[in-house]
């Protein structure tokens, strides 16, 4: 079974006359009626495609008469181009709090693991018991920091991704450290 045949598309075109057609500066002027060069014969009308075939100008448009050249070789009536935006200042800020964050994060689990052979080494559990304790004070300060950098860089212009990420890193640490010293704290007076 194969798919039934239909007759080639037409898509007339409008026609280009050299010479005569310039650039509007605002979107409500229109082009020029009058054609520069005559116009070729309409083809006979085809019962199928209620439309006739365009005419087509006898010659190409070129660059220096359809394109008339402003000061700096951009069209007469095109704005310059403008140069590519600078980085916008919430994107660095934003990546400077994920950084943060995610060192922070990767220090506490690598401690965490670390705590388990010094708890069971030789070295002390009053020295081990410091060193975990530093850890978490510095930790809970770096989490602070990346999260008010979080909050200020998400409230700049720019892109939030990395800002966001450093949110919700920074606050589920500084928040899982607080209650887990609370819940020390508590434990210590029972």
């Amino acid at each position: 079974m194969s798919e039934p045949q239909q007759p080639p598309a037409h898509l007339p075109a409008d026609p280009q006359y050299p010479g005569t057609h310039t650039f509007p500066t605002h979107a409500s002027s229109a082009p020029p009626s009058t054609p520069a060069a005559p116009a070729a014969p309409a083809a006979p009308a085809d019962p199928t495609h209620p439309t006739a075939a365009p005419a087509h100008p006898t010659a190409y448009p070129t660059a220096a008469a359809a394109y008339p050249a402003g000061a700096s070789g951009q069209p007469a009536s095109w704005p310059a181009a403008a140069a590519a935006p600078a980085a916008p200042a919430g994107s660095a800020l934003g990546r400077t709090a994920f950084v943060i964050a995610v060192i922070t994060l990767a220090v506490n689990l690598i401690s965490s693991i670390v705590r388990l052979l010094i708890y069971t080494s030789n070295f002390g559990y009053g020295s081990a018991y410091a060193i975990d304790e530093a850890i978490g004070v510095i930790s809970f300060f770096a989490y602070l920091v990346a999260l008010v950098l979080g909050i200020i860089a998400a409230r700049r212009p720019g892109p939030r991704l990395l800002a966001g990420v450093a949110i919700g890193i920074a606050g589920a640490g500084a928040l899982g450290m607080i209650f887990s010293w609370v819940g020390i704290a508590f434990l210590r007076f029972v």
